[in-house]
């Protein structure tokens, strides 16, 4: 079964908790499973590589783009420097 990263979690329980306010995220790193990690952090490997144990159920693509599509919505701020 598919987990969500904590990442949007956090998100999602920020638009419920802070309805009528603006939310906004910095440095949010939506690009982690194209660069082949696990977590931003970590070094490189292939979180699909089934011989690792690596495949947390996380679906990368698709987390991209709802944050996205609630930027684009303008539901959610990314702050840019």
């Amino acid at each position: 079964r598919k987990q969500p990263m904590s990442g949007l979690v956090t998100i999602m329980m920020a638009l419920e908790h802070f309805k009528g306010y603006d939310v906004l995220i910095h440095g949010f790193d939506d690009k982690t499973a194209v660069e082949g990690k696990k977590h931003y952090f970590d070094d490189m490997h292939d979180v699909y590589d089934p011989s690792r144990g690596l495949n947390v159920g996380h679906y990368f693509e698709g987390e991209s783009d709802y944050i996205n599509s609630l930027i684009t919505r303008k539901i959610l701020k990314r702050v840019v420097e």
